[in-house]
């Protein structure tokens, strides 16, 4: 290395190595942001369905929030409603983010604060999507959500989630 006019000269083998880092770091940059989009294009389509029987046709996201919290049994009519949970999946991961912002440790928690304090009971949980499906249209004030893509006529959709 040589000093010239006060500036430092680097050899042309450290300007490379600098070169080669930022372009290594760029490179994980980019695979990072793909990945990201890559796990939002494969979420899926939830449906919050329920028994025919149930005269409502939709339900706002809120009054989901409140059923799912054990704050409310009614629909935005005033239906009463008994709401049944998934089995643990990648599902219902993403519905309780999507529709109460709690992850799976912040959902056990409110849950277990909820039933040692008298106020409330976990809801039942019946499966997966099959199961979910057959329980709603079996029970006439029955709640649940699935995979859009496995509602059948059987049931009724009252909101997608995306």
């Amino acid at each position: 290395m040589k000093i010239i006019n006060n500036f430092t000269c680097h050899s042309n083998r450290a300007v490379t190595g600098q070169r080669f880092g930022i372009l290594s770091i760029l490179i994980i940059f980019g695979l990072m942001i793909g990945l990201l989009f890559e796990g939002q294009s494969q979420a899926q389509s939830i449906a919050i369905i329920v028994n025919p029987a149930i005269t409502d046709n939709t339900i706002k996201a809120k009054t989901v929030r409140k059923i799912y919290l054990g704050k409310s049994n009614q629909t935005d009519a005033g239906a009463a409603i008994t709401a049944v949970d998934q089995d643990d999946s990648d599902l219902r991961v993403q519905f309780y983010l999507k529709v109460t912002r709690k992850n799976p440790d912040k959902l056990k928690l409110y849950w277990t604060k909820k039933v040692m304090s008298g106020k409330g009971s976990k809801l039942k949980r019946v499966g997966g999507d099959s199961k979910i499906v057959e329980w709603v249209a079996g029970h006439a004030d029955a709640m649940g959500f699935v995979d859009a893509s496995k509602v059948d006529d059987s049931v009724k959709v009252l909101l997608i989630i995306e």
